[in-house]
């Protein structure tokens, strides 16, 4: 109900999340890479030589190149294990501290996702129009965002080799698990931000349009009150005449929950 009298949407923390990959408190388990083998280190003295203009080449001969690497071995083996060893990229604690993220799911008949995001059925849920908010704009206020679908994979994204690489990716990636969710992410500055208090509860906000909110989904458990409470606030409010209000019932036969129109609700 506050989402839609004030335009606005909740934002969390990245905390919030409970993503154990995102808190850099958690210590990973990495395995210590050995010592290239004399056949590895001939290949990698091999390829730096391939490597060489040609006119360098034409100065000294491939097994006189080898020879010279080897006072180099330390350096040259360092470089090899940091290339083919890669760590996965983070995010500094403080970095993460100075952001809030707006979440989004595609699938509203997702059980699953009811369950953890819906108070178990309880709540609702709001349809939104993304090419009617300014979501895909590169800023937002004077300040960046940046909204994204998420990657899911077994690996997570590593560090890249060079600066300029985007710092939040790995707010955008999960593992496969999570892939049924169809998350997408909002990501903008705390300091764009409204605080609010919500029955008691202390929130940060963004505004959205009241012309992006197209629909209202009810969950399988939502109480009659608070579906009339909002039918009311809808059809009370001009801004609101657009939007259709849904709710979910069960499938007979089939672990699946069905989206249907609610039309005669006085």
């Amino acid at each position: 109900m506050n989402i839609l009298r004030e335009g606005r949407i909740p934002f969390c923390t990245a905390s919030d999340l409970a993503d154990p990959f995102l808190i850099a408190e958690i210590p990973s388990l990495r395995s210590k890479p050995g010592k290239l083998s004399e056949s590895a280190f001939k290949a990698e003295c091999q390829r730096q030589y391939r490597a060489l203009p040609a006119h360098l080449k034409n100065l000294v001969s491939e097994e006189f190149f080898i020879e010279e690497a080897k006072g180099k071995r330390v350096e040259i083996e360092k470089r090899v294990i940091q290339r083919t060893h890669p760590i996965a990229q983070t995010i500094s604690p403080p970095l993460l501290k100075s952001i809030r993220i707006a979440r989004f799911f595609e699938d509203v008949t997702d059980v699953s996702l009811w369950n953890s995001q819906g108070n178990q059925g309880h709540g609702a849920a709001l349809q939104i129009d993304i090419a009617k908010t300014d979501f895909k704009e590169r800023q937002h206020g004077g300040a960046p965002q940046k909204f994204d679908k998420l990657r899911y994979s077994q690996e997570r994204p590593t560090a890249p080799s060079q600066q300029g690489t985007e710092p939040f990716r790995p707010l955008f990636h999960q593992g496969k698990s999570f892939a049924s969710e169809e998350e997408w992410r909002l990501v903008r500055p705390e300091t764009t931000m409204e605080p609010r208090v919500w029955e008691t509860e202390n929130l940060v906000c963004g505004n959205i349009p009241r012309a992006a909110v197209v629909g209202v989904v009810f969950g399988y458990q939502t109480k009659p009150p608070t579906i009339q409470a909002i039918h009311d606030l809808i059809a009370l409010d001009m801004h609101f005449h657009h939007v259709k209000l849904y709710e979910l019932k069960k499938d007979p036969l089939a672990f699946r929950l069905h989206l249907c129109e609610i039309q005669n609700l006085k």
